[in-house]
């Protein structure tokens, strides 16, 4: 059983891989309710930060 095959990645390919599996972590032990960053509703704010974001610029909630 020595057909196994050995995989080669670059640095560049282990460090997305790295920062993936440290994303997915995070957002599994990421409290779902609790998170006020992801607004749900669609109201004025959401609309505002809808418009900026396709402008490029940031919504700093004003």
């Amino acid at each position: 059983m020595d057909d196994k095959e050995k995989a080669t990645f670059s640095d560049s390919e282990i460090e997305g891989i790295a920062k993936a599996i440290a994303l997915a972590d995070l957002a599994a032990r990421s409290p779902k309710e609790k998170n006020p960053s992801i607004p749900m509703a669609k109201d004025e704010h959401f609309n505002k930060a809808v418009a900026k974001a396709k402008s490029g610029d940031v919504y700093s909630g004003k």
